[in-house]
């Protein structure tokens, strides 16, 4: 449980860090490329065994390689989502990605969904969708793209339970190591691709707050990883999700002086009894 508490926090603390910083002057790759080398650094440095990284089995540098992949996707996804369904519906949905780990989880690996579970469950997909309602949306949303931030996300995801059930815990740095890899050389081919067409050069400032944005993002895996080694996926997923989404809008009250529309405040109701649901 202190691992997956651990992991809401890093993934919440990531989510108020970028809210703080924006920069439109520069590269939109700026501050992911530097998070994804922080995060590649991160998991190097932290290796007991760092000779061992080398010799990884087949089946963790696969998952490592592939993870990397679609945690770009799904980022990429959230970024097109943005720009043609708004913030609120595409972060709605990149969030209900958790149904397809769910999905893995019982239907794949046989994990058991319990009464309570399924309804802890039920409630924080509601919460989520209600959290995240804009009423003042006008035009109807572009629902492939909704579809494809959904799956790419929910599929990045599931690589944790993945490596949980095909790899070995002690090749774990190893395994962030190559995600955090992964993503880092195809963000930098985007980059160059994007500062040809374009020219945007990468600031010195979104990079540096990229690196520091780079710290949360590891050990939220890293602890998610562990949660996932000691507690259930039924639990796990629907937990960490709506666990970051109370901390975020709790936090954002605090530190940004934000005020909670109505949907906001009736989400968060929801948010506390599908975590005691879930628990149960």
């Amino acid at each position: 449980m202190k691992d997956l508490v651990l992991a809401i926090l890093s993934s919440s603390a990531l989510t108020l860090f970028l809210r703080a910083f924006s920069d439109e002057s520069g590269s939109r790759y700026g501050i992911l490329l530097g998070n994804y080398i922080a995060c590649t650094m991160l998991a190097f440095l932290t290796a007991g065994n760092r000779s061992a990284m080398f010799f990884l089995s087949a089946g963790t540098v696969i998952l490592g390689i592939l993870a990397g992949i679609f945690f770009l996707l799904g980022l990429l996804a959230i970024q097109a989502g943005i720009a043609e369904n708004g913030a609120a519906l595409t972060a709605a949905f990149s969030k209900l990605g958790m149904c397809v780990p769910l999905l893995f989880s019982v239907v794949f690996f046989q994990e058991r969904l319990r009464f309570f579970s399924a309804c802890g469950i039920l409630l924080a997909i509601l919460a989520i969708l209600i959290v995240h309602h804009d009423p003042a949306r006008k035009k109807s949303p572009a629902g492939k793209l909704l579809v494809l931030t959904l799956l790419a996300n929910g599929i990045a995801d599931s690589f944790a339970k993945l490596f949980e059930v095909f790899a070995s815990p002690a090749e774990e740095n190893g395994y962030l190591f190559l995600v955090f890899l992964t993503a880092a050389f195809l963000t930098f081919l985007l980059f160059l691709r994007e500062r040809k067409t374009e020219g945007k050069p990468i600031t010195p400032k979104a990079f540096f707050f990229g690196l520091l944005a780079g710290f949360p993002n590891y050990f939220s895996s890293l602890f998610l990883l562990h949660a996932l080694n000691a507690l259930p996926a039924v639990f796990v997923y629907p937990a960490f999700c709506v666990g970051a989404i109370l901390t975020v809008l709790v936090l954002s009250v605090i530190l940004f002086r934000e005020r909670l529309n109505a949907f906001q405040t009736a989400g968060l109701f929801l948010v506390i009894p599908a975590l005691i649901l879930l628990y149960l």
